[in-house]
Parts: C-alpha cells; sequence; structure tokens
C-alpha cells in the first residue's frame, strides 16, 4: 500500500510536470543561470532553465506531503528520502530527452535559454501570454537569435511529441518511485525484526 501511494500519488505528477516544463520553454522563476561548457547538454539544459533547482523543490514538497498526511511512514519516508534525489531522477529522465534531442540540440537550447532574447521570451511564457505575443517586445537582434532555434523549437511543438515524452517520463519516474519505496519497505521490516 505504502508503495502504491508514494508511487502513484504524491511525487510522480509533480516531477514529471518539472521536468517536461522546459520544453515548452518555462525557465525558473528566478531566470536561467549561464550554460556550462563543461558539462553535457542534457545537464547544461537542466542547469540553465533552472529545472534541477524546481525539481528540488518539488521532491522536498512532495516528501513533507507525505510526512504531513502519513507521519506513521517515518521511517519508509527518510528512507525514500535518502534514495530518491533529484540527481537520480534527472539522470534517470535523461534517455527521454536523449531520444528526443541531440546533445548539439540541449547546448543549443541551454545557449538560447542563456541569452537576453532566451530569458525574455522564457519570462513571456511563465506570464502566460498568447502564443503570438511572445516575441513581441523583442528586437531585431534578438528575433533574429529566436529566429536560428525555430527549427529545433518547431520539432518539439508538436502535442504527440510531447504526449511520448510525458508518458515515457510518468512511466519512468513511477518504477523509480516504487523500487524505492519497495527497497524501503524492506529495510524498515528488517529493522522492525531485530
Amino acid at each position: 500500500m505504502f508503495c502504491s501511494l508514494v508511487g502513484l500519488r504524491h511525487v510522480r505528477g509533480s516531477v514529471c510536470g518539472v521536468c517536461l516544463a522546459l520544453l515548452v520553454g518555462c525557465a525558473s522563476q528566478s531566470g536561467p543561470g549561464p550554460a556550462s561548457t563543461a558539462e553535457d547538454g542534457y545537464l547544461a539544459l537542466m542547469s540553465v532553465t533552472g529545472t534541477d533547482r524546481q525539481l528540488e523543490r518539488q521532491l522536498e514538497m512532495a516528501m513533507l506531503q507525505l510526512h504531513l498526511e502519513h507521519p506513521e511512514w517515518g521511517a519508509e519516508i527518510a528512507c525514500i528520502e535518502a534514495v530518491v534525489s533529484a540527481d537520480a531522477v534527472l539522470e534517470m529522465l535523461r534517455p527521454v530527452y536523449e531520444r528526443m534531442l541531440s546533445d548539439a540540440d540541449m547546448r543549443g537550447l541551454a545557449t538560447f535559454f542563456s541569452s537576453t532574447a532566451g530569458q525574455k521570451v522564457a519570462a513571456a511564457i511563465r506570464r502566460g501570454v498568447g502564443q503570438g505575443q511572445i516575441f513581441q517586445g523583442l528586437s531585431e537582434q534578438e528575433l533574429a537569435e529566436v529566429g536560428r532555434y525555430v527549427p529545433l523549437f518547431a520539432r518539439f511543438a508538436d502535442p504527440k511529441v510531447l504526449q511520448v515524452m510525458q508518458r515515457e517520463s510518468d512511466d519512468s519516474v513511477r518504477w523509480m518511485i516504487i523500487q524505492a519505496a519497495e527497497h524501503c519497505e524492506k529495510v524498515v521490516q528488517r529493522r522492525k525484526a531485530i
């Protein structure tokens, strides 16, 4: 029972939502940081969009919610917190992104979202402006910069592509959380037996 509640109700949706949000250009509320040339494209994209930090916050909130709703699961939840980290979830989701985006694509997106134009586009999307208004207020130079990335954005604007990524991400995160919960239940049972 613990496994199904944790895996299917509390964590999966919020984690996947965070990871897939960047595909439609939602960078973190605090704004993107500089793209690192030392890390691979996937990690650069997760960092510059703030997805890594937002994922950490979402996991913390999900675990807090579990603690509040089920204080009797203290040992199990503590075990899951030790096993399931934002880094682990990001690495587990890496293949989903790598099937859809090349390393060069992800580096390009990270570079774009690090730019002034990319930050303005992300801010407009966060404000919920209409699709036709996202590029209003950009200079000619910024519009030219956006234009370089239009073919890349167009590939992933297809709802079918986003639906596949959502399903694959949901399945991956669900599996990870359930595996962690099952492991932790066994750990707790062994402790109780001692």
